[in-house]
């Protein structure tokens, strides 16, 4: 989706210039040991005067645009490049608009303008080309900036973060991810999970199952400056490559800089929306096999001072100075994280210690008020298609007894998300610690559902029991023919 307007668009020669598109070195091949061999532009016409230029990939199987322009291989760097025999303008719009996201590629100009930008060992391009830039990415970024196109070494403005990867994580798109990592995982390494459905409109029950790995991302701990920025773009790359398909991070994590820097490692390791991109049903790394979630309610130091400058928010509705629930600075807080990513669509979106930071000093009816002002406008954005779910992203309320100051009913909250949202709300999720140290969850129970007691961990078991329809009646026995 192109999120710029067709009049902002520089002239053709310009833009052929300055701009990249599809790095081959991001096209990532699950089978293990196995190189990038796919290429959409093999078969196609390469134009030796073109090695230079580059423009936006399409990144889509090869004859779809056959009519409007060719298409190129800048062999040197095994670079996918794109350029337009007619109407070029028109069909480069056409193109971008058309594509789900943009690919990183390589930049002249940017190599001028930073001096570091040089590839620093003499098999850069050809390790690049077996995929190293994404196995290897704390080694290869560092010591190959050009073969592995680091960012800011690609290109010279802002055009990349103006694309976001349209779509979710889907069965299809998760299932192929899971099968194609077949073998190298753990037994259950992947847990099918029930999310959904993609259509509002769809009966209950209708929901995706999803094929989620055991083992996600956090981006939550780090210093908030350019070495832990690049830590978390390899981090989130050598990981989606190894079967982590679940990525967690927040609005305020490293003051916004989490959000930012997955953004920055989507842009490299994703090859398009959609796993039906790809006919022969190989595993790659889609923007459907990857889940990602974030939280609202703690606020980064540029997204408060957003709120306030536009008057989004009133120093009252900011508890404590960092954290803020109501609809607009929820809206706000999405909206911003989904820019940072570069994704149309967050899979999950958490309230941030919603309990922990605000019943106290609220009181009990005005922050169940609160919550479900929070849920009305969770619901709108969800069918604004902005969020596919939401959730609370907890640390003591699900692990008090009945008497704790910041003490919730789980069970009240799933009926206010119906009263809020109907039978097919997106209420979806809890985040609580759990470990050896925090047991609450599934040893003490402080929970209340239906006048008696139960652990956090049974409730939530209990609610997801609720929503998965009953399973088919078997078939009836076989006629007996005598």
């Amino acid at each position: 989706m192109l999120v710029f307007p067709l009049t902002s668009l520089p002239a053709t020669a310009e833009f052929l210039q300055q701009h990249t598109l599809c790095d081959r070195s991001a096209l990532v091949r699950l089978q293990p040991g196995r190189p990038c061999a796919h290429n959409w532009c093999s078969n196609q016409w390469h134009l030796p005067g073109f090695d230079n230029h580059a423009a936006i990939g399409y990144g889509l199987t090869p004859g779809r645009y056959s009519t409007a322009g060719m298409v190129v291989t800048r062999r040197s760097h095994s670079l996918c490049l794109a350029i337009t025999t007619a109407a070029a303008l028109i069909t480069i719009a056409t193109a971008v608009q058309d594509r789900s996201g943009a690919f990183i590629g390589y930049s002249e100009a940017a190599l001028q303008q930073y001096g570091h930008c040089q590839d620093k060992l003499p098999n850069c391009e050809k390790d690049a080309s077996m995929n190293k830039c994404l196995t290897d990415p704390f080694n290869m970024r560092k010591f190959c900036p050009v073969s592995c196109a680091v960012e800011p070494c690609v290109y010279t403005g802002t055009v990349l973060s103006k694309f976001v990867f349209k779509g979710h994580a889907s069965a299809k798109g998760t299932g192929i991810y899971a099968r194609g990592l077949a073998g190298t995982v753990a037994v259950n390494h992947f847990s099918q999970v029930k999310w959904g459905p993609e259509d509002l409109q769809k009966p209950e029950g209708s929901e995706d199952y999803l094929q989620l790995s055991s083992l996600g991302l956090g981006t939550y701990l780090g210093a908030s400056d350019d070495v832990t920025d690049e830590q978390v773009v390899s981090a989130v790359m050598y990981s989606a490559t190894r079967g982590w398909n679940v990525i967690d991070t927040a609005a305020n994590y490293r003051d916004g800089r989490a959000e930012a820097a997955i953004g920055r490692a989507l842009s490299t390791l994703l090859v398009g929306s959609a796993a039906d991109m790809f006919p022969d049903g190989r595993a790659e790394v889609t923007r459907d096999a990857v889940f990602i979630s974030s939280k609202a309610g703690f606020l980064n130091t540029d997204l408060k001072q957003y709120l306030l400058d536009q008057e989004l928010a009133s120093s009252t509705d900011i508890v404590g100075s960092v954290h803020c629930l109501t609809r607009a600075c929820i809206r706000t807080s999405v909206t911003q994280s989904l820019e940072k990513l570069r994704i149309e669509t967050l899979d999950l979106l958490y309230l941030h210690n919603a309990a922990e930071v605000q019943l106290r000093p609220l009181g009990k009816e005005p922050f169940m008020q609160l919550l479900r002002n929070a849920f009305k406008e969770l619901e709108s954005l969800r069918h604004e298609g902005k969020l596919r779910g939401y959730g609370l992203a907890t640390w003591d309320c699900f692990r008090q007894p009945i008497t704790g100051p910041v003490h919730l009913n789980l069970e009240e909250i799933v009926n206010l998300a119906r009263e809020v949202g109907g039978k097919q709300h997106g209420f979806k999720a809890i985040q609580l610690p759990i470990n050896i140290k925090m047991t609450e969850a599934f040893t003490q129970p402080w929970q209340q559902v239906v006048n008696k007691t139960a652990t956090a961990a049974a409730v939530a078991a209990a609610e997801a029991a609720a929503r998965v329809p009953p399973p088919p009646s078997p078939p009836p026995p076989p006629m007996n023919e005598d």
